[in-house]
C-alpha cells in the first residue's frame, strides 16, 4: 500500500511535464530605456516634421506673394514691351524717312555735277555754254542753304536713330532681366518647398519606425510580465543631431572615471568585464 501511495504522485508529476521555464526579468530596465529613447526620438521627429510643415506653410505664402507680384508685374512688362514695339516702329520710320532724304539729296548732288563750277573763259566758250554756266552758278548759290538744311537734318535724324536703338537694346535688356530674374525667384522657392516637403516626409517616415519599435518593445516587455512606463514629454526645440536626438548617449552604464580637469584629456568611462 505504501509503494502504490509513492507511486500516484510520481506519476501525476510525469503527467503534468516540465514546469515553464521563467524568462528572466533582468531585461526589463533595459528595454524600457530603449522603449523610452524611441518614443522620445518619434516624438521629436514628429516635432521636426511639423516644424518643416510650417515652413512649407510660409513658402507657398511666399509662392503665392510671388504670384501676385508676377500679375502685378505682367502690366510693368507688358507696358515694356509695348514701349520696346513702339520704339522699333518709331526707329523703323525715321530709317524709311532717312532713306528717302538720302535719296533726294543724292539725285540732287548728282544733277549739280553736270554743271561745271568754274566756268573756262567767255573768249573760249560759246554763248549757250556760257549761259549754263551763269545757271548753274545761281542754282548752285540758291540751293546752298537747302543743301545745308536737308545735311542738318539728316544729321539730326541720324542722331535720334542711334539714340533710339541705344533705348530699344536697354529696353530689351531689362525686360528680359525682370523675367529672368522673376523665374529664377520662382524656382528657387518652389525647389526650396520642394526639398523641405521631402524632408517632412523622411522625418514622418524614422518617426513611423521608431514609434514601431517601441510598440515591439511593449510587447516584450509585457511578455517579461512588466508594465511599459511612459515616456517623458519631448522638449518642443527641434532636434540640432542626427535621427532626432538632442544629446550624446555614454558608451557604458555608469559615471565617467575621469572629468574634464588640468590633466584630463576628456570624460573616460571604463567597462567592467
Amino acid at each position: 500500500m505504501q509503494r502504490a501511495a509513492l507511486l500516484i504522485p510520481l506519476a501525476l508529476v510525469a503527467l503534468a511535464g516540465p514546469a515553464p521555464a521563467r524568462q528572466p526579468s533582468g531585461d526589463l530596465p533595459a528595454l524600457q530605456a530603449q522603449r523610452r529613447d524611441e518614443l522620445a526620438r518619434a516624438r521629436r521627429l514628429r516635432a521636426d516634421a511639423a516644424a518643416a510643415t510650417v515652413e512649407i506653410a510660409a513658402l507657398d505664402r511666399r509662392l503665392q506673394t510671388m504670384v501676385d507680384d508676377v500679375a502685378a508685374g505682367d502690366q510693368v512688362l507688358a507696358s515694356q514691351r509695348a514701349r520696346l514695339a513702339a520704339l522699333n516702329a518709331h526707329e523703323g520710320a525715321l530709317t524709311r524717312d532717312l532713306a528717302r532724304e538720302q535719296a533726294a539729296s543724292g539725285r540732287l548732288l548728282s544733277a549739280l555735277q553736270m554743271l561745271s563750277r568754274r566756268p573756262p573763259p567767255p573768249l573760249l566758250v560759246p554763248a549757250d555754254k556760257a549761259v549754263d554756266t551763269v545757271r548753274a552758278a545761281i542754282l548752285i548759290r540758291a540751293l546752298t542753304p537747302d543743301l545745308r538744311r536737308r545735311a542738318s537734318v539728316l544729321a539730326a535724324r541720324q542722331t535720334e536713330l542711334a539714340r533710339l536703338r541705344r533705348d530699344a537694346i536697354l529696353s530689351s535688356e531689362r525686360l528680359l532681366t525682370a523675367e529672368s530674374d522673376q523665374g529664377d525667384r520662382r524656382a528657387a522657392l518652389e525647389a526650396l518647398r520642394q526639398r523641405k516637403a521631402d524632408l517632412a516626409e523622411v522625418l514622418r517616415l524614422d518617426a513611423e519606425t521608431a514609434e514601431r519599435a517601441a510598440a515591439a518593445l511593449d510587447d516584450r516587455i509585457r511578455a517579461l510580465g512588466g508594465r511599459p512606463l511612459d515616456a517623458p514629454e519631448a522638449p518642443q526645440l527641434t532636434a540640432a543631431n542626427p535621427a532626432g536626438r538632442s544629446r550624446l548617449t555614454a558608451p557604458v552604464e555608469g559615471a565617467p572615471r575621469t572629468a574634464f580637469g588640468a590633466r584630463s584629456a576628456g570624460l573616460r568611462w571604463a567597462a567592467s568585464g
